[in-house]
């Protein structure tokens, strides 16, 4: 299923390696979104990895493919 493009939020966004993820915080981890690429790209990491954004490089190459529109993390 595609996904919009998330919008502006007051949820934790991060640059991690170049790419914007969107932190959003969930009963049993959390869910990352990139900000400003279309299609949006989502990575779902339980509480069992933390800190979680430790596991978001991995994801940068695949984030990467995808074009870096106008919106960026502030």
């Amino acid at each position: 299923m595609r996904r919009p493009i998330p919008g502006p939020t007051t949820d934790q966004c991060l640059d991690i390696d170049g790419v914007d993820w969107v932190a959003t915080e969930l009963e049993d981890g959390v869910q990352f979104t990139t900000y400003g690429r279309s299609p949006a790209l989502e990575v779902l990491v339980p509480d069992d990895y933390e800190p979680q954004a430790l596991l978001m490089p991995a994801f940068t190459d695949v984030a990467m493919m995808v074009d870096q529109g106008d919106r960026r993390c502030s």
